[in-house]
């Protein structure tokens, strides 16, 4: 008996530990606080921009948590092909998330959370137009963790509420955003969509695996259900035989990556979307 005492004692000690440890990365306790400026730093060096001329739509762009550098390139180079000009925002280098220890430690959820992310979507706004690209027809795009992060600034809607780990700035704002596109988003425990909702409601366009493995394909659905019955215009597609981030699969160079959907599907998928989004940002012109 003393012996079942004492492992259900440790059992409810580890339980306890995970249920503080989870709540700590979701309210940001280990998340040191950083100005609009110092994060700008950390985003200016290594943004990439593919520039379609004058007061072309802008694009910016969000990676998974994998950071495949040719998927980046690949959009950016065919969105500037259509007129579109991409910034492509790489949210690892300046903190030093380059090793694949490093990016694991995003994926599986041990730092860099979404929340905490989203303070970049906010800051490279205001970032782009301090470099000169501005225009009347603004696109957000992120893919999973990316698309995570997109959700969590408008859920923050600041200058109502900041991202965790951005210290208030009166000058950032996600309400010049006309539209928003999701690959494949994270939508599980962390989010904050669901329970807080956007105050500001672009439009949005979600393209979801059929088969995600990654972030089920279930809680998605449902948080896009969620957008539309508060008044958004959510648009979506759902991609058969492929698997979470099937466009990265097509066009890495990598022999790490993992190739898991069906190759033409996920080629056909990725031709399909690029021209769903195209027409998606041109719709708002």
């Amino acid at each position: 008996m003393k012996l079942l005492r004492k492992i259900g004692i440790g059992i409810a000690v580890v339980g306890l530990i995970v249920v503080v440890l989870a709540t700590g990365l979701h309210r940001g306790w280990f998340v040191q606080r950083q100005t609009s400026d110092e994060i700008a730093a950390l985003l200016e060096p290594h943004m990439q921009i593919f520039a379609a001329g004058p007061r072309a739509p802008l694009a910016l762009l969000f990676h998974g948590c994998g950071h495949d550098r040719d998927h980046q390139k690949y959009w950016g180079q065919k969105l500037q092909a259509a007129g579109i000009t991409a910034a492509v925002i790489d949210s690892y280098s300046g903190r030093g998330l380059t090793t694949p220890e490093k990016i694991q430690g995003v994926c599986r959820g041990r730092e860099l959370w979404g929340a905490q992310r989203a303070g970049d979507v906010v800051v490279a706004l205001d970032l782009v137009k301090q470099l000169g690209y501005v225009s009347d027809n603004v696109t957000l795009i992120g893919w999973s963790h990316g698309g995570w992060s997109i959700m969590d600034a408008f859920a923050f809607n600041p200058p109502n509420g900041w991202p965790i780990g951005l210290a208030p700035s009166p000058n950032l704002s996600v309400a010049e955003v006309n539209q928003v596109v999701l690959f494949y988003p994270y939508c599980g425990f962390g989010t904050r969509t669901a329970s807080s909702g956007w105050q500001h409601k672009p439009n949005v366009l979600a393209l979801l695996a059929e088969t995600d493995r990654v972030v089920g394909e279930t809680a998605c659905p449902k948080m896009l259900t969620h957008l539309s019955d508060s008044g958004q215009q959510v648009t979506t597609h759902i991609y058969p035989g492929v698997d979470h981030a099937f466009d990265v699969e097509v066009v890495t160079t990598s022999n790490d990556w993992p190739r898991v959907s069906d190759p033409v599907a996920a080629k056909a998928g990725l031709e399909d979307a690029l021209r769903r989004v195209v027409r998606f940002i041109n719709s708002s012109t």
